[in-house]
């Protein structure tokens, strides 16, 4: 019985991670897969395990972190989110990271999700940033993330990223920066 036929015959049927893979093979994702997918990504983020997060990105894979920080942009490419934010971020970090999802919200290709992430930077200070993540999923592959959190948290306790260090800060965040004191 083909992935297709099973998902019709029996809709309401709750469907293991194993069925749902099928399914990505076969280019057949619903909405409801498509949150069962993130669903199991956040439980092991929860135990601090980022390999199903990791494979599940599509190698064209974009991250958008909106704002002024210096991490702020689109991350173009798998291996670019890889090298340009999470190891550098992950560098930053004295313990295990972990990510706990509070709810999911799924539409079509895109599933939402509402987390808080929880680790210590190695100088000994708590990084706990609450996120929205706009996920978009095609054939079982992350395709894009848009992040929303607390930049000001990024601002205060991490690092600049390697590569962004010496930029300069954009003539409106400055301005913006000014207004807020």
């Amino acid at each position: 019985m083909s992935p297709q036929v099973r998902e019709l015959s029996c809709p309401h049927r709750r469907r293991g991670i194993r069925s749902i893979i099928l399914d990505y093979e076969a280019g057949t994702m619903s909405a409801v897969e498509n949150k069962q997918l993130m669903q199991h990504i956040f439980n092991e983020l929860a135990k601090g395990n980022g390999k199903a997060f990791i494979q599940s990105l599509a190698d064209d894979f974009r991250w958008t972190i909106p704002g002024t920080t210096k991490w702020s942009r689109t991350y173009e490419g798998k291996q670019a989110v890889r090298t340009e934010l999470l190891d550098p971020l992950f560098a930053q970090f004295a313990d295990q990271y972990t990510n706990v999802a509070h709810r999911f919200i799924a539409e079509g290709d895109l599933v939402v999700v509402e987390c808080r992430g929880k680790v210590t930077t190695k100088s000994s200070v708590p990084y706990n940033n609450t996120y929205c993540w706009i996920c978009r999923i095609t054939e079982g592959k992350l395709r894009e993330l848009t992040e929303y959190m607390d930049t000001q948290l990024v601002a205060t306790v991490l690092d600049d990223p390697p590569s962004r260090k010496d930029e300069p800060v954009p003539a409106h965040a400055a301005t913006a920066a000014g207004h807020a004191r």
